[in-house]
């Protein structure tokens, strides 16, 4: 059985792809997570932890944007107030 990664906090952390998620805590408005304008065709890179990916845009967990590697199977799972400083958009 996988891990379970829990989302009763407000901290940005990697997982590996394969844990499973606990339902979330707390949860945003539709109108909040559109405002940040997260896709799944665009590329971004998240640095966190010491490590920079390029990410894709998974889905929103939450109050958790969470975004996957496929370079090393992680979970980058980014509390949504650390999103402008953690993740930019590649051109």
């Amino acid at each position: 059985m996988p891990n379970t990664e829990r989302f009763n906090n407000n901290d940005s952390w990697i997982a590996r792809g394969c844990n499973g998620l606990a339902a979330p805590v707390h949860t945003l408005d539709d109108e909040t997570k559109a405002g940040y304008r997260l896709n799944d065709t665009d590329l971004y890179v998240i640095t966190l932890e010491s490590k920079t990916r390029a990410v894709t845009f998974e889905r929103w967990h939450g109050c958790h944007a969470l975004f996957y590697s496929p370079f090393d199977d992680w979970r980058f799972i980014i509390y949504f107030l650390d999103l402008r400083k953690l993740v930019k958009r590649k051109k």
